[in-house]
């Protein structure tokens, strides 16, 4: 994604992140270091059984729920569940994921509003940013979330992007990359679509006006009322897991994944390359974890391997092996 000699990642770092948990192990070698695939297959398939991917499949209740509940604040929910099976990238076609995917289609159901208690999980609720993390999570599990599209396309705001506020006239940047996640993730898994483009068109759009950060204006946002403490810069703290939060790292790996490269990104870009280390590492600048489903370590002001790797991926070259 840019010019090879803006960005270097040093051996030490390359060792440091594939001394890791299998599932960021093999997506380092995947994706980062471009690997063949007899390099990882193996590790991959240890993630449901070992780790972090195993820790999150065992707290999955008998009825198909974790923590008792489709979506809950405390991000220990079954919402939650699969989204970290999706970041750890585990292998869908494992039987126990896919016994645990079954016992979720099978069982789990909205609730708390009337307006969609009951409704099966794969076919979602009625927030954006929710049902957005629900279907990418849903597509990498290779499950229908034909019902959840069609209704993240009916939410797009006029101003081409998303918000979970109903009665907003205006979208947000933590609703909008939920979406454009998964419509790209859809697209990818069924082909292009042509009001799917379209609509995800319109929500890269939202972002690159804003140079991925900012206000339309151009001004800085100088804070997000969903992040505490108020007094951090809205959007440029780097976290993982981002659950709905949004970032410029998220927005930025986005656009890696569309294959999109815009002039409006290099703002953004540059941020991110200023806040690696001098030992080339990247640290977690947010938490967001109010309720811990999975101990990634992140402590505020420390090396974050997981950001690190993300980082990665948006600044390097696109190249054969680039960093072998």
């Amino acid at each position: 994604m840019q010019n090879p000699s803006e960005f270097f990642l040093p051996q030490e770092v390359i060792e440091w992140l594939l001394d890791s948990d299998p599932a960021l192990e093999w997506q380092v070698r995947k994706e980062l270091l471009c690997a063949p695939a007899k390099s990882y297959e193996a590790i991959r398939g240890r993630v449901a059984h070992e780790g972090m991917g195993k820790q999150v499949l065992d707290a999955q209740g008998e009825n198909g729920y974790w923590a008792g509940a489709a979506y809950n604040s405390e991000k220990s929910s079954t919402s939650h569940a699969l989204t970290l099976l999706y970041l750890l990238g585990a292998d869908p076609s494992d039987p126990k994921v896919q016994a645990s995917v079954k016992a979720v289609r099978d069982n789990v159901r909205w609730a708390d509003d009337p307006r969609f208690a009951g409704s099966p999980f794969f076919e979602g609720e009625i927030e954006p940013c929710i049902n957005g993390m629900v279907a990418t999570a849903g597509i990498y599990l290779k499950q229908d979330v034909s019902v959840l599209i069609h209704k993240l396309l009916k939410d797009q705001k006029a101003d081409g992007g998303w918000n979970c506020d109903e009665e907003s006239q205006v979208s947000s940047f933590n609703s909008t990359i939920a979406v454009l996640e998964a419509l790209l993730a859809y697209e990818k898994s069924n082909g292009e679509e042509r009001i799917l483009s379209e609509a995800r068109e319109r929500g890269e759009e939202y972002l690159l006006s804003r140079n991925l950060y900012k206000r339309l204006s151009g001004e800085t946002i100088p804070h997000d009322n969903w992040s505490k403490p108020l007094n951090r810069p809205a959007f440029t703290s780097l976290a993982f897991p981002t659950w709905w939060h949004y970032d410029i790292l998220r927005g930025l790996d986005y656009f890696r994944k569309a294959g999109r490269s815009d002039p409006r990104q290099q703002e953004a870009l540059q941020l991110l390359r200023d806040k690696q280390q001098p030992d080339g590492r990247w640290l977690t600048e947010a938490v967001y974890d109010e309720g811990k489903l999975l101990d990634f370590g992140e402590i505020e002001g420390k090396p974050n391997k997981w950001i690190t790797f993300k980082a990665a991926l948006v600044l390097t070259p696109e190249a054969d092996n680039p960093l072998v």
